[in-house]
């Protein structure tokens, strides 16, 4: 039988990208129903302030027109990596 932890951590990694030790152990404290809440309800959960709301180019500013794959896809790593709201 799974122990809590491993059920969070398993929560974690089908909800979310999964998670550090310390905080599977952190939401173990906040308990599974109020865990699963808040990747559900993740409006309510505030969006780290150092992720883009898109890509963005050398300059810093946004311009389809600069964007190519490796843009797009280490904006997208960093949102993974960073992000407070997997869902």
């Amino acid at each position: 039988m799974p122990t809590p932890y491993q059920k969070m951590a398993h929560l974690l990694r089908r909800a979310a990208f999964g998670a550090r030790p310390d905080e599977i152990e952190n939401y173990l404290r906040q308990g599974f129903e109020a865990t699963v809440d808040q990747l559900l309800n993740y409006d309510s959960t505030p969006e780290a302030p150092n992720i883009p709301a898109q890509p963005q180019v050398s300059n810093g500013a946004f311009d389809i027109r600069g964007l190519d794959i490796e843009h797009i896809c280490t904006w997208w790593l960093d949102i993974m990596i960073k992000t407070r709201r997997p869902m």
